[in-house]
């Protein structure tokens, strides 16, 4: 049975965060075997150049509370992710990150060589492209952050570990995955797998809810998660959110692979119990799925269900990021404003996910605001 470690934390002052890491650390016997001179990857979410109030990456407070057990154990610290905007460095300097490696001694390393690793044999993926640093390292400690995103639901442990995926590598798994969103799931799920973090450490202290991963509402979280099993920790950070399992792509997808089984059964919760930190007022992106019914219908389903990327014309300030990012170039810059080609889209959000502005969100088909309209109390 996984066991998910959970304690409140209602705030980045440096002592409480530093009690609730070393407690999740102590709880796994994280440090094991870590001697000096171990090699550990410290993974953040480092999405783009943004400060930590935003939260829109991990809070550098989390990241200087492991930064300084792994000190004490001598090991031999690399802080690293492969962005969706920017260098690795700016966004660790514009984070608040790159201060707090500094000063710990450790290496701030830009992922920008690519390893082929064989994959189980009941893997969908023969071989996965993962950034050398994280499979040469002899540990990796997960620190993703609790945010909402358009595509997969929830970002957390699973989500954050596709950052060591190479830049433009990036790009063409979402274009090989196409509109089929569980098998985009798969491979996050595989990707997790393979790279088997020691441990998964989730910043909820603050997190962000309804237009995320970047451009939602940023919210008090007050809880931080850990735990080995990466979809473990997932699982029980959606219960918190209010997301059912049946809704979560992450979950769907491990079903249809006995290897996930483990991580699908009853979860020990240690540290804090669950219910009293659920979030009542949580708001989950606008993400339906029109991947059912009659194949001839599809199409129709597809404009009248599904959640579209929606550009606000007066936020827009036609940057050309979207456009440069969109995995199935279905962007474009013309007569002065960013067009969509709804047809070539396959609904990966990597627009709304990029976007400086925040001038992308994500708006239902018109069938489904008419049924949830409906529906409402």
């Amino acid at each position: 049975m996984p066991r998910v470690f959970l304690t409140r934390c209602e705030s980045y002052e440096p002592r409480a965060v530093r009690a609730g890491v070393e407690a999740a650390f102590d709880a796994f016997d994280a440090a094991r075997h870590l001697r000096p001179g171990t090699r550990v990857l410290v993974k953040p979410n480092m999405l783009s150049a943004m400060p930590p109030e935003r939260a829109v990456t991990t809070h550098p407070a989390v990241v200087e509370a492991v930064l300084r057990l792994l000190a004490d154990c001598g090991a031999a610290v690399c802080v690293g992710d492969s962005p969706g905007i920017g260098s690795c460095r700016r966004v660790a300097e514009r984070a608040g990150i790159a201060e707090v490696v500094e000063r710990f001694g450790a290496k701030l390393i830009e992922f920008d060589q690519s390893v082929e690793v064989a994959t189980p044999g009941d893997s969908l993926f023969r071989r996965i492209e993962v950034a050398r640093a994280a499979v040469e390292a002899e540990a990796i400690i997960n620190l993703p952050k609790f945010k909402t995103h358009g595509q997969m639901v929830l970002t957390m442990a699973v989500k954050n570990l596709f950052g060591c995926v190479v830049g433009p590598r990036k790009a063409q798994w979402h274009v090989a995955a196409g509109r089929d969103r569980e098998a985009f799931a798969r491979l996050l799920l595989e990707l997790a797998r393979l790279l088997a973090p020691r441990l998964n450490l989730v910043d909820g202290v603050t997190g962000m809810d309804g237009n995320g991963p970047s451009a939602g509402r940023v919210r008090p979280v007050n809880v931080l998660l850990a735990g080995e099993d990466a979809l473990a920790v997932d699982r029980v950070a959606a219960r918190l959110a209010g997301l059912a399992e049946d809704s979560f792509p992450l979950v769907c997808a491990a079903r249809k692979s006995a290897s996930f089984a483990p991580s699908l059964g009853p979860v020990e919760i240690i540290g804090a119990p669950a219910e009293g930190l659920q979030l009542k007022d949580f708001v989950l992106p606008a993400n339906v799925d029109a991947q059912f019914g009659p194949r001839v219908l599809r199409r129709f389903l597809k404009r009248a269900v599904a959640a579209r990327p929606r550009v606000n014309r007066r936020a827009c300030r036609q940057c050309g990021v979207c456009v440069k990012h969109c995995p199935p170039e279905a962007m474009r810059l013309a007569k002065g404003r960013v067009q969509i080609d709804h047809a070539l889209c396959i609904s990966c959000f990597c627009c709304q996910e990029m976007c400086p502005q925040q001038a992308i969100s994500i708006r239902r088909g018109m069938l489904a605001r008419l049924v949830i309209r409906r529906s409402a109390p």
